[in-house]
């Protein structure tokens, strides 16, 4: 049964990534990385003991932290990237205000 419900709620994040796409309001380098993330959740729902098998590797003693703490770090880099690239937009956004200004100035 919980399988079930994870893999609806893949395929409901995969339909609303593409209709996000479709209207625009997504851009395609954001829309690839949460598409992935619903391709993982599927999987891991279709075969649980992908879960299993992938924390004894890890030598992880309790399997079910091991998605939650792969979450945590996943969201955690996608913040990072997020932020970086939020700076470079500040930045840019001040440098054209100020060539605007400028010009302005010359007028």
């Amino acid at each position: 049964m919980l399988s079930l419900l994870i893999v609806s709620v893949a395929l409901l994040t995969s339909g609303t990534i593409l209709y996000l796409i479709r209207r625009d309001l997504l851009r395609l380098s954001y829309s690839l990385f949460w598409l992935g993330i619903a391709l993982i959740v599927l999987i891991l729902g279709l075969d649980p003991g992908i879960n299993i098998r992938l924390a004894r590797t890890l030598g992880v003693d309790y399997y079910p932290v091991l998605p939650i703490t792969l979450a945590i770090l996943i969201l955690f880099v996608k913040t990072l990237k997020q932020d970086i690239e939020l700076t470079r937009k500040e930045r840019e956004i001040r440098r054209l205000s100020q060539e605007i200004a400028l010009l302005k100035a010359k007028e």
